[in-house]
Formats: structure tokens, C-alpha cells, sequence
């Protein structure tokens, strides 16, 4: 950088190429989440899918979209998952379950 700031007026910028490789996965994920999220996940900050489970006994139940959280209702639980945007949506990075789909959602964006 010091030969080209003597020998150039062209402006030069460093990037180490981790850092370059970072921002190119993150993008990509974004892209990748925008593009085959189903109805019931949304995508995180960081290009990661989020997704809702409604559970009763421990079984899955029905969806929800972590953006729109239902209402809890007694007797249900509610989980939040969230992975990687895969077509699997493996592996799950972060899985918090609650009685209030919001708490769930808070757990695994912290």
C-alpha cells in the first residue's frame, strides 16, 4: 500500500480476503433466504432463516411466521428455529421453545 500511495494516485484499499470471504457468505445467505423463504420463516439480519413451530404434547402442530406471532394460547408451546438457508434448513443453529412465541423469537436473536 505504501509503494502505491508513492507511486500511483490511484486510491488503494485493503481487504484481507477472511473478511472479504465473511461478507460474500452473509450476502449469499441473504440472497438465498430472500429467495426460498416459506411462508412461515423470515429471514434474520445476518442472511439465517427463522422459523416458527407450534407444538402440542411435543409434536408439531401448525407453523407461524416469527414476525407475526400468534397469540399464545393455553396448552400449546411455541418454538423458534433458526438455521442456515438450505433447502434442509440444516443445521438448526438456534432452537428456543416458550410458552410465549415471542420470548422464543428473543432467545435465538440475542
Amino acid at each position: 500500500m505504501r509503494w502505491a500511495a508513492e507511486n500511483s494516485r490511484v486510491t488503494v484499499h485493503y481487504c484481507p480476503a477472511s473478511y472479504k470471504g465473511l461478507i460474500q457468505v452473509r450476502n449469499r445467505f441473504r440472497v438465498t433466504a430472500r429467495r426460498d423463504l416459506r411462508w412461515f420463516e423470515a429471514p434474520t439480519r445476518d442472511g439465517l432463516v427463522a422459523r416458527g413451530e407450534v407444538l402440542r404434547d411435543g409434536e408439531v402442530v401448525g407453523y407461524f411466521n416469527p414476525r407475526e406471532p400468534p397469540r399464545p394460547e393455553e396448552g400449546l408451546e411455541y418454538r423458534v428455529l433458526v438455521s442456515y438457508p438450505t433447502s434442509s434448513r440444516e443445521p438448526v443453529i438456534c432452537e428456543s421453545a416458550s410458552q410465549d412465541p415471542r420470548e422464543a423469537l428473543r432467545d435465538c436473536l440475542r
